[in-house]
């Protein structure tokens, strides 16, 4: 059979587009198979602290956050107590910062977050106050914001920024001696459905938010698998994945026969070259189900490598160096506790990619 010049071009033509969708779909599906396939990493239990019954200086009623100086020393907040234990780098008690009481350096409410500066200052943010302590765990001072913070940060400038939604912002900076310098960054709206359990209007704060190495913030969205960047106050990407393990806020009946709003949990956290985001799958009950997980991002250019499944109990609360510390509620074991993990690295995979 003979062709013209016209048919074989279009022949030819057809058979180079044909090659390319074959392309495109090898190329979708190996980016498919390699985003679900779990790298390389793993966790190495050495330390737990907390016990059931005993020395109280070891008995936690409500563990909420843990912090790590520069000294390796860990800071647990216990929300119920209403106390912050320190311990040294092998799990020995220290000291008591603060206590609860009406007094200079004493809580009076609930406590909601902790954090620690450059210079191993330790804050505290109870229900509606910010106390600072030295790096010796002495009192400073305290101050009262104009809103109820859910998280706080402090920047290389020593500038606190408290997370809470005021005036439609949801940053909002601050000196060391408490006075108000800046707002910034917008908040989530809440899908329609959910907004009966948010009386207080149609926007709110992030899940939660993590200030990295470089300056960069990360607010979670609650609502969906979307992570705000924030950089010199300017929203500057956002981090988003269709994880196939991930679950949407669902509604649900409690115990009490009323509606109740679950969610998967989900915490950022840093170390070396790489960004964590943990999260749960389904929820029981109050409680997230055995298995988590974290997606893991290169630290530079959010570039996505891969997910690790764990069994650990607890949440993440920080990384220092190559530790990853959890906490563990009462919930999910006998009594509250802290433990801590090793991150281990494979070998081989660091071969195969210099980012690892």
């Amino acid at each position: 059979m003979i062709f013209s010049r016209r048919m074989r071009r279009l022949i030819k033509t057809k058979c180079m587009f044909a090659v390319f969708l074959i392309f495109l779909f090898l190329f979708q599906s190996c980016s498919q198979k390699q985003e679900i396939k779990p790298i390389n990493i793993s966790l190495e239990k050495d330390l737990e602290i907390g016990i059931e019954e005993g020395d109280e200086n070891y008995m936690f009623a409500g563990v909420i956050d843990v912090e790590v100086d520069s000294k390796g020393n860990i800071f647990v907040l216990d929300w119920k107590n209403r106390t912050v234990k320190k311990f040294d780098n092998k799990g020995k008690f220290i000291c008591d910062i603060g206590k609860k009481g009406q007094g200079p350096g004493e809580y009076s409410a609930i406590l909601v977050d902790s954090c620690l500066d450059r210079s191993d200052r330790f804050y505290v943010v109870e229900l509606m106050k910010v106390h600072i302590f030295d790096e010796c765990g002495k009192f400073v001072h305290s101050f009262v914001p104009d809103l109820f913070p859910r998280d706080l940060m402090i920047d290389k400038e020593d500038k606190i920024i408290l997370v809470g939604l005021k005036k439609e912002k949801i940053f909002h900076v601050y000196s060391q001696e408490g006075k108000y310098l800046d707002s910034f960054g917008e908040p989530f709206s809440i899908p329609e459905k959910l907004r009966r359990f948010y009386p207080s209007g149609k926007t709110t704060e992030p899940w939660d938010v993590h200030l990295s190495e470089d300056g960069k913030i990360f607010a979670v969205n609650p609502f969906k698998y979307e992570i705000d960047v924030y950089q010199d106050k300017n929203l500057v990407e956002k981090i988003s994945r269709n994880s196939p393990f991930y679950r949407h806020p669902k509604i649900i009946k409690n115990e009490k026969g009323k509606e109740d709003c679950l969610y998967t949990y989900i915490k950022i956290l840093e170390s070396n070259n790489h960004i964590f985001v943990w999260y749960g799958t389904e929820i029981k009950k109050y409680t997230l189900a055995q298995t988590r997980y974290f997606d893991i991002y290169g630290k530079k250019d959010h570039i996505f490598f891969g997910t690790i499944p764990i069994e650990e109990q607890g949440r993440p609360s920080t990384i220092r160096q190559n530790w990853m510390f959890f906490n563990i509620y009462s919930d999910e074991s006998d009594f509250p506790k802290v433990t801590r993990y090793k991150i281990v690295y494979n070998e081989s995979k660091k071969q195969e990619n210099n980012d690892f």
